[in-house]
C-alpha cells in the first residue's frame, strides 16, 4: 500500500471482537478472526471472507477508495 499517496486512516486489527467499534474511525479497516476476518469501509462492513481471500481484497479496496477520494478532490 506504500504507493497510495492519498492520505487514508487504515486500521488493522488482529481480533473481530472489537473491530467494528475500534475501527468506525478508520477510512478502511482490516480485522482478522478464525480462518476468516473483515474488511470495514467508514465504520460498516463490506465484506466477511475466508483468510485466503482476505488480504488480496483488501489491497483492492483501499486503492479504490484512494481513486474515488483522489478524484473528489480534482472535481
Amino acid at each position: 500500500l506504500s504507493h497510495i499517496k492519498t492520505p487514508l486512516d487504515i486500521s488493522v486489527m488482529g481480533c473481530v471482537v472489537n473491530a467494528l467499534g475500534e475501527a468506525k474511525h478508520a477510512d478502511m479497516a482490516i480485522a482478522f478472526g478464525n480462518r476468516s476476518g473483515l474488511i470495514i469501509k467508514e465504520g460498516k462492513v463490506i465484506h466477511k471472507l475466508a483468510e485466503k481471500d482476505l488480504f488480496e481484497t483488501f489491497v483492492i479496496e483501499v486503492e479504490n477508495l484512494a481513486k474515488e477520494r483522489e478524484k473528489s478532490l480534482k472535481d
